[in-house]
C-alpha cells in the first residue's frame, strides 16, 4: 500500500503503525496446517528414534550412508545459496 503525503516534519514509528497495523495479519492456510503437522510429526515421531539409530554403533551401514548423503544434500544446498553451511 503505498500513501502519498507531505511530511514537512517527517514521520515517526507510531505515525504509521495505524497505517499499516491490518498487513501484518497472517491466516494459516489449510496446506500450511497440513505441513506443520508432519513437521511436527516428524520431529516427535521418527527424529527421535532415526537420532537413535544414528548413535548406535550397531545400526545398519545403510541409515549411515543415508545420514551422510541428506548431510551432503543440505551442505550443497546452503553453499550454492551462499549460506554457511
Amino acid at each position: 500500500m503505498m500513501i502519498f503525503r507531505l511530511q514537512p516534519q517527517g514521520f515517526r514509528n507510531p505515525d504509521l503503525r495505524p497505517l499499516i497495523a491490518q498487513c501484518h495479519r497472517y491466516r494459516v492456510t489449510d496446506t500450511g496446517l497440513h505441513t506443520a503437522v508432519l513437521i511436527t510429526r516428524t520431529h516427535e515421531r521418527l527424529l527421535p528414534a532415526g537420532l537413535a539409530l544414528l548413535n548406535d554403533p550397531r545400526t545398519n551401514s545403510h541409515i549411515r550412508a543415508t545420514a551422510r548423503a541428506y548431510q551432503t544434500a543440505i551442505d550443497n544446498l546452503a553453499h550454492q545459496q551462499g549460506l554457511a553451511a
